[in-house]
């Protein structure tokens, strides 16, 4: 069987190699889902289940046309402050701003 991916962007991409990472935190859950591309193919995670992290923490590396999605808990979001598609660095753009 060839196994080939696909371009992390891509609804197809569902078979690509990612990690899945909840976080219980003060504003709910939240839920980070890593996405191979078709050059990375593969996700080095950097925590372990359990482990406690925090803000500016780094949590793995993929690279080379990646995807990481990003869910919040809706009532604790403010204002969005990117938009789909944007390119974020890791520890330097917020995402969004949450409530008080």
């Amino acid at each position: 069987m060839l196994l080939f991916h696909l371009p992390a962007f891509k609804k197809e991409s569902e078979r690509n190699e990612r990690v899945v990472i909840l976080l219980d935190t003060i504003i709910g859950q939240i839920k980070i889902v890593q996405i191979a591309g078709t050059l990375a193919r593969r996700i080095v995670p950097y925590i372990n289940r359990l482990d406690k992290i925090k803000k500016g923490d780094r949590i793995g590396i993929i690279r080379l046309g990646s995807r990481v999605d990003l869910y919040l808990p809706k009532k604790a979001v403010k204002k969005i402050c990117v938009r789909k598609g944007d390119k974020v660095i890791a520890g330097e753009d917020s995402v969004a701003e949450v409530n008080d």
